[in-house]
């Protein structure tokens, strides 16, 4: 698979991502790691966004999460599901939505973390170091399963937890395939890539 050809269906299926909605849910994730649960007042004022704005960009982006409190309890690749999905930042321990959130991660908090997961396939464990410049691993063989590019829309990014999983060794990568069919399974420093320049695709948009 093409990185470019995925980035350009992801973006497309997506939609629009505004600067000021990428420096919101920048401090954000920050927020919900540092100090837990957050209210859009806080956000405004941390931010300088007005809270009408940050309403409507809460609208146009359902993965977001709110407490009894109406406090904002998870957003976008920060889950409070649980998910195979442990993210590690300064011995804080989250969750990721995603394994493919795993990895988008480090772009929006730009530090290092340590990813933990579990093979969906042999339930093997998995860990690697992700930092903005690149990731690191003593395992060989992980692969993270996507939907395929033709078949990505915008409904299926809010139901990402479900087909971006981790896997560990060729065959677990073949067994999955055969079960999800509409699925491929691309090498961790590919999808890392992936992550990458999708983050930065948007950074792009004007």
């Amino acid at each position: 698979m093409k990185t470019k050809r995925y980035v350009k269906s992801w973006l497309n299926a997506y939609g629009e991502v505004l600067p000021d909605h990428l420096k919101f849910s920048a401090i954000l994730i920050q927020k919900l790691i540092e100090s837990g649960p957050i209210s859009l007042t806080e956000i405004e004022i941390i931010s300088d966004i007005k809270i009408r704005r940050l309403k409507n960009f809460l609208k146009k982006r359902p993965r977001t999460e709110f407490n009894e409190d109406h406090k904002i309890i998870a957003h976008g690749p920060f889950s409070i599901q649980a998910t195979a999905e442990t993210m590690v930042v300064d011995g804080v321990e989250f969750k990721a939505a995603s394994a493919f959130d795993a990895l988008m991660l480090v772009f929006y908090i730009s530090r290092e973390l340590i990813w933990k997961s579990k093979c969906a396939v042999s339930g093997a464990e998995i860990e690697v170091k992700i930092l903005p410049e690149g990731i690191e691993t003593l395992q060989e063989g992980i692969y993270i399963s996507f939907v395929h590019p033709d078949e990505l829309e915008g409904d299926l990014i809010d139901s990402i937890g479900q087909w971006s999983v981790a896997l560990l060794g060729d065959d677990a990568a073949e067994k999955y395939l055969t079960l999800h069919p509409k699925q491929i399974a691309i090498p961790l420093t590919q999808a890392y890539q992936f992550a990458r320049d999708a983050f930065e695709g948007w950074l792009q948009i004007e």
